[in-house]
């Protein structure tokens, strides 16, 4: 499994389409996702600030798309999906609320 995080506001734009895409897809080539033990890691590098989040649990044996494990600038591997991330991947989908 893989996960992707996104603001409440993003998903709830996306939810009812046949898949999901983040801005990063449009300048990187790819959508950033992370692995379980990177979750708390992400969101305290990108998310700050940020009350209310959706985290996305992701079958990557749905994806059609490459899925490649790249390093990032701390040296640290995560996974990119080179295209849209169809949403019969999601299999759960974890509100998030910061106070």
């Amino acid at each position: 499994m893989i996960y992707h995080i996104m603001s409440i506001s993003a998903w709830e734009q996306q939810k009812l389409a046949e898949s999901i895409t983040a801005p990063s897809l449009q300048t990187e080539g790819f959508i950033h996702c992370c692995y379980e033990n990177q979750i708390q890691g992400v969101l305290d590098r990108y998310h700050v600030g940020v009350k209310e989040i959706v985290q996305l649990t992701i079958d990557e044996s749905k994806i059609d798309v490459p899925i490649r494990a790249e390093e990032s600038k701390t040296g640290e591997k995560f996974p990119h999906v080179f295209g849209f991330i169809p949403i019969k991947a999601v299999v759960e989908i974890k509100k998030r609320n910061f106070a």
